[in-house]
């Protein structure tokens, strides 16, 4: 009777169902809910960054995430060496522009312009070389999406390994961006953190929640109708303090194509002074983006506050001044300054700041 929780529900006719052993997640078994909506959030964050596009879906387990991608891809490519999990993902996943293979993920190899692997480097004996693998795989601009535990929040303390036997090696944030970095010239570090309800459940859990419900003998009733009714939208995929975060998604790409241009924004400098921001640049901070834009590979442009201090830091530089309409508080007019970097020609405008000349 018990074993028959831990087994997919209401499967397609034809459809095997699969159980659930600890080495991946399944859609349609209600206790396994939080997980797999888990990982389901990050696959459905990338599927909005991957239209038209080509992509492998590798270790691809049971294919739902494989399914999502194609909602939004040019073509899909499911992978998986398990012969249970990919009969079961090509039955119930059919779409025109989904396939799977059954194959390993250091093995299986075509041209893509993204690479998922989610969840499974830290099943891997070498991860460097899969790495490797994944880049040999994606043509010019293509980006790899992998995804972790977080050592310090599936562990417990001081712990270098949970109980997942399934696991050769889990990764802090500063281990696993350095690995990739081994790799890709540009890595973008992502934390999956608890969100609406999920965060609301943790705080209470922080305030004893767990003492009392065993206590009231709410357990059972409480979490069979708790866990069924997560959401995606109950998970956050962002930045921040990474050591805090339940999972890491790394962005890895190469560099950039040779023709490429870099443009910046940073905060006003004269509004940062006042504290318009909550997190504003001081002085020094400007005069460090100055600096590092004089490094730059690529032609570049800056925007800023008509401000003397950011003249100061620019001169020699091309630039423009234009007027803009302010209205985050009170409507004015004021002006911005653009500055270029040496190799691009100014455009020419016949009266760049409108706003403040009276023109409609």
């Amino acid at each position: 009777m018990t074993e028959q929780l831990y087994v997919q529900r209401d499967q397609p006719e034809g459809v095997p169902p699969l159980h659930l052993t600890g080495e991946r997640t399944l859609p349609d078994v209600p206790e396994e809910n939080y997980w797999y909506r888990r990982h389901l959030v990050v696959y459905e964050w990338i599927a909005e960054r991957t239209h038209g596009r080509r992509v492998v879906d590798l270790a691809c387990g049971e294919g739902y995430g494989s399914a999502v991608l194609g909602r939004t891809a040019a073509s899909v490519v499911g992978v998986d060496a398990n012969p249970e999990a990919h009969e079961h993902a090509r039955l119930r996943y059919q779409r025109s522009n989904l396939r799977f293979e059954r194959d390993l993920a250091e093995s299986f190899s075509e041209p893509c312009d993204a690479v998922v692997f989610l969840q499974t480097i830290e099943h891997v004996q070498d991860p460097g070389a899969i790495l490797a693998h994944f880049k040999s795989m994606l043509e010019p601009g293509g980006v790899a999406y992998v995804s972790t535990p977080n050592l310090l929040t599936l562990a417990p303390p001081g712990a270098e390994k949970s109980d997942n036997p399934w696991h050769v090696k889990e990764y802090r944030a500063d281990e696993f961006r350095a690995l990739c970095e081994q790799h890709f010239e540009r890595v973008e570090m992502l934390g999956l953190f608890h969100a609406r309800k999920l965060r609301a459940h943790e705080l209470a859990i922080k305030l004893g929640w767990d003492s009392v419900h065993k206590r009231l003998g709410l357990t059972k009733a409480f979490y069979d109708r708790f866990t069924p009714a997560i959401a995606t939208s109950d998970f956050r995929l962002k930045p921040g303090n990474l050591d805090a975060a339940l999972d890491f998604l790394a962005v890895c790409a190469g560099e950039l194509p040779s023709r490429s241009l870099a443009y910046l924004d940073p905060p006003y400098f004269v509004m940062g002074q006042r504290k318009l921001y909550a997190n504003y640049y001081r002085a020094e901070d400007h005069a460090a983006v100055a600096e590092a834009l004089e490094g730059c590979p690529w032609p570049w442009i800056v925007s800023y506050d008509d401000a003397p201090e950011i003249i100061q830091l620019y001169r020699g530089h091309g630039q423009l001044t234009y007027g803009i309409d302010y209205s985050a508080a009170s409507r004015y007019e004021g002006s911005e300054v653009m500055f270029f970097s040496p190799e691009l020609t100014i455009p020419r405008i016949a009266d760049p700041l409108p706003s403040l000349h009276g023109a409609a």
